[in-house]
């Protein structure tokens, strides 16, 4: 049985990741910049956007821009959120999750290309 559930953020909405982690299962997902989806970021509720102009970004080249641990679910799920460099318009970013926390932010990259 998968240990991961991989999909595109066609799919990425709280409550889908809040049934997969009800079943057990980890989700590894590119996730869109809705304003009206939000996450618990320092304390506040926050959509994608408000999180990433609140991280300190990395500098130059760097594919990785930052990232943030946040929660869903009033606080009961934990998630990592990865900003990676857009390689087809680099000015901006994409944001792929994970509900594995422990997974740094390489192997959710890598584990996400994978799908």
């Amino acid at each position: 049985m998968a240990d991961y559930v991989l999909f595109d953020s066609w799919f990425t909405f709280p409550a889908v990741i809040q049934k997969l982690s009800e079943m057990g299962k980890h989700t590894v997902a590119m996730v869109k910049a809705m304003p009206k989806v939000f996450y618990n970021f320092l304390g506040e509720r926050m959509n994608l956007k408000q999180i990433y102009d609140r991280l300190r970004k990395k500098g130059g080249k760097s594919k990785i821009l930052g990232s943030a641990c946040v929660t869903i679910a009033e606080g009961k799920i934990p998630l990592r959120i990865v900003f990676v460099r857009d390689r087809n318009r680099s000015k901006n970013w994409l944001a792929i999750i994970s509900t594995d926390i422990k997974m740094t932010e390489e192997d959710i990259i890598q584990l996400y290309g994978r799908r």
